[in-house]
């Protein structure tokens, strides 16, 4: 739910170096990351140079910047913002009397991070040579564990999903076989405070962010205003006639892969990337068991592998265990429910055949074919419909709490 989109917020923590802070209108630039002056409060809350020096190097490495004065005065404002929302987070959980153990952020960590427990020296190693304070690490994921389980303490038992909604759903989908469908992601700004030019102003930083070669899902987590940030802007995929018309007419113009420019929506401006598209119920007469090879930064591992002789019968736990490949075998899969830039290489595979190496946004896979089997296009299931839904509405929840929260707390910084 909303916590799975945490993970693609944290995932690229890392590190650079000083930052620049503005107190009382002059500029500092300390020479010493260590040092420690209170810089303001958050109700009872104490913010030192340190708690935000930190964050910027955080939000620079990963939004995979370089850490130059240039980029530091880019996501300085973000920072203070991010590390607000922190503290905000921080005090209402503790209001709620919510907890979490050493073993849950542990835990997290190793998912985060992909170390094991009892094996996290590299892991350690790397963050001190980054010059990145572990406890803060630690600190920001207990906050969004804490975060996450008072949001669910709060709400869950409040979001009431009508059957027959779930229903109309479901009977609506084999209705719309043929319809077109957009998969893409989105960055956010709404006006609120600031006047249009200033709110334009900063998407322009944020579209030369993503000239970087940024990740799209990274930049969506930190900056986006919308609720979908909470899933790194992911919208998943979306029926041509459920987009509203502005949106819908950028997407058009876009190839697979590529980013909109900026454009402006009836509260704000709109940055959206098309990750896929396709027709529903093109091929439904297939359906697949595959087994997917993947891996996010060696795609010569891949090429390795598929090198061998390969079968659906082999057990592939020492790959698994001894390369960065990651292995999972999906039963009755429907052809429609795969993306273009698979089914494209599935078109006209056989059993037993693997398909080229296929290049997403994040990683790069080929899939070997287990079987292909008949049928029509399938009902969804009715709690995956059930569960988008839940989460849709949990997300715009939390949003909305947090700002709520935001108005009435006593924020008193002296940066300007």
């Amino acid at each position: 739910m909303i916590f799975k989109t945490i993970i693609n917020k944290i995932k690229n923590f890392l590190i650079i170096i000083l930052v620049s802070l503005l107190f009382d209108g002059k500029q500092l630039l300390f020479a010493n990351d260590n040092y420690e002056e209170i810089i303001g409060t958050i109700d009872s809350q104490a913010i030192t140079t340190y708690d935000l020096s930190q964050r910027i190097k955080i939000l620079l490495k990963t939004l995979q910047l370089e850490d130059n004065v240039n980029n530091r005065d880019k996501v300085r404002e973000r920072a203070i913002e991010l590390l607000i929302d922190e503290k905000i987070k921080l005090i209402e959980a503790k209001k709620n009397d919510v907890k979490v153990s050493k073993a849950e952020i542990e835990d997290f960590l190793g998912y985060v991070f992909g170390f094991q427990k009892g094996n996290k020296d590299e892991f350690l190693e790397f963050i001190e040579n980054n010059d990145i304070d572990y406890e803060i690490l630690s600190e920001q994921i207990e906050t969004e564990l804490l975060w996450k389980k008072t949001i669910d303490l709060r709400f869950s038992n409040i979001i009431n999903i009508n059957p027959e909604k779930i229903k109309e759903i479901v009977d609506g989908y084999q209705k719309k076989a043929g319809s077109l469908q957009f998969n893409f992601s989105e960055i956010v700004m709404f006006k609120k405070k600031k006047d249009w030019e200033e709110i334009y102003d900063t998407m322009l930083e944020v579209k030369n962010i993503l000239k970087n070669d940024v990740s799209f899902n990274s930049v969506a987590s930190k900056f986006s205003d919308s609720p979908s940030s909470l899933n790194g802007g992911k919208l998943g995929w979306v029926f041509e006639k459920q987009i509203e018309q502005k949106t819908l007419s950028n997407l058009k113009k876009l190839n697979i892969g590529e980013t909109s420019s900026i454009f402006k929506i009836n509260k704000g401006y709109k940055i959206i990337k098309l990750l896929d598209k396709r027709r529903l119920g093109e091929q439904s007469d297939k359906t697949y068991s595959i087994i997917s090879f993947s891996s996010k930064n060696k795609k010569e591992d891949l090429v390795n592998l598929m090198e061998n002789t390969l079968n659906c019968e082999q057990d592939f736990e020492n790959y698994k265990k001894n390369s960065n490949i990651k292995i999972e075998k999906i039963d009755d899969i429907s052809f429609t429910d795969f993306p273009i830039s698979i089914s494209q290489k599935l078109e006209n595979k056989k059993i037993g055949e693997i398909t080229d190496i296929i290049k997403q946004e994040n990683k790069s896979l080929f899939l070997l074919i287990c079987n292909i089997s008949g049928g029509q296009i399938k009902k969804i299931d009715s709690k995956k419909v059930e569960n988008r839904i839940y989460r849709e509405r949990l997300n715009v929840m939390a949003k909305t709490y947090l700002n709520k929260i935001k108005k009435k707390t006593n924020i008193n910084l002296k940066i300007k």
